[in-house]
């Protein structure tokens, strides 16, 4: 009885899709994990990846994240903020020196 109810219920809300149609998400997973392909389709999109990260965008980014942002704006307002409120000069050193900077070789 209980199965023939959900049996209802599930036949109302779902329809199975006919197994010789494919989606187009079904025709890229074809080439995309292929036995022979599925390596180097991976090995390029890797190439891509860090080409594109490493000499256009990326050294752009990087550049005006080294330069412009931590080397123009929050080191040397951050060191202007720490001595304004008057702290210790080894803090400052630790906090802009040692955290921000290193933040900063992080990002950049």
């Amino acid at each position: 009885e209980r199965y023939t109810y959900i049996s209802s219920i599930i036949d109302e809300c779902y329809k199975k899709n006919s197994k010789n149609k494919l989606t187009v998400s079904d025709k890229i997973d074809r080439v995309v994990t292929n036995r022979w392909a599925a390596l180097p389709i991976f090995a390029v999109v890797m190439f891509l990846v860090y080409y594109v990260s490493v000499t256009s965008v990326g050294a752009i980014l990087t550049d005006w994240t080294n330069d412009t942002l931590f080397g123009e704006w929050i080191i040397p307002g951050a060191q202007s903020f720490f001595e304004s409120i008057g702290c210790a000069d080894w803090l400052t050193g630790l906090i802009v020196d040692g955290v921000i900077s290193g933040v900063g070789a992080v990002l950049g």
